[in-house]
């Protein structure tokens, strides 16, 4: 089997929701340490929150085309199968609500960049960093969901 197999395995995409998760909550963490003075640590805040949302973005376009990835490392048609193609959804389904939470985090994240002039009041700020510390929220139950979910695949290996 070639790298793009281990790549692309389930229990490869388990893990690495596993670490994401776990890198999505220390950062929610560290930040909402960090809110206690908004006015220092704003900035600290959002590059904790932008770099979060960049990760979701990219790994999210990359979950959500495993199966084109599959065919890329010449891994379809050889090993399609029931379990692959449910793969294939749950990876599409998931890739792509990571993606929109990442798109939607950087979306918040600018608004609280924007001129002082529009937003210049620290109780939005903390509505919109709540906002997208919401997102992380959301992104964690993701990952558990989308782990319960990969583990329970169908055990049938070949298409009917």
């Amino acid at each position: 089997m070639n790298i793009g197999y281990y790549l692309t395995h389930r229990f490869a995409i388990f893990a690495l929701n596993v670490v994401l998760a776990v890198i999505t909550f220390v950062t929610l963490w560290d930040a909402s340490l960090l809110l206690s003075d908004l006015i220092e640590n704003s900035a600290v805040i959002e590059n904790l929150l932008e770099g979060v949302a960049t990760i979701f973005v990219a790994y999210g376009v990359a979950l959500e085309e495993r199966d084109t990835l599959m065919k890329v490392f010449k891994l379809y048609p050889r090993l399609e199968s029931v379990r692959q193609e449910a793969t294939d959804k749950l990876c599409h389904f998931y890739g792509l609500s990571y993606l929109l939470i990442g798109l939607f985090m950087e979306v918040t994240i600018e608004l609280v960049k924007l001129p002082y002039r529009i937003l210049n009041d620290a109780k939005t700020e903390n509505v919109i960093f709540f906002i997208g510390f919401l997102f992380c929220l959301i992104a964690i139950t993701l990952f558990v969901k989308n782990n319960y979910l990969l583990l329970k695949l169908p055990h049938q290996k070949t298409a009917e």
